[in-house]
């Protein structure tokens, strides 16, 4: 459905590209390099990737696809907080924060 309504705009295929590409970096970065907290950074990359499934949904209709969910918006909200929380939180140093 994506590939759909970036035909539509071919900006849309390059920004989308550019997106994807770095989201995946995170995520080979963040399985490189976080050896304590890595559960925790990816579990925070899932509900983020979550967030955009749901911001994709909620503007379909702009793009003339009739897939309205009136619980999408609040589902972006579900999805962002916690994981903004868990990725803040990842940056702890749990084993020096208990002392």
């Amino acid at each position: 459905m994506a590939v759909f309504i970036a035909y539509r705009n071919e900006s849309l295929i390059v920004l989308g590209g550019i997106y994807a590409l770095l989201f995946i970096a995170n995520i080979a970065v963040s399985i490189a390099f976080f050896k304590k907290n890595k559960t925790i950074v990816l579990a925070g990359l899932v509900l983020f990737a979550l967030c955009d499934v749901n911001v994709l949904i909620l503007n379909l209709p702009q793009f003339g696809v009739n897939i309205g969910f009136p619980w999408t918006f609040t589902l972006i909200w579900v999805f962002y907080l916690p994981s903004q929380l868990l990725l803040s939180v990842s940056a702890i140093d749990w084993s020096r924060a208990k002392e």
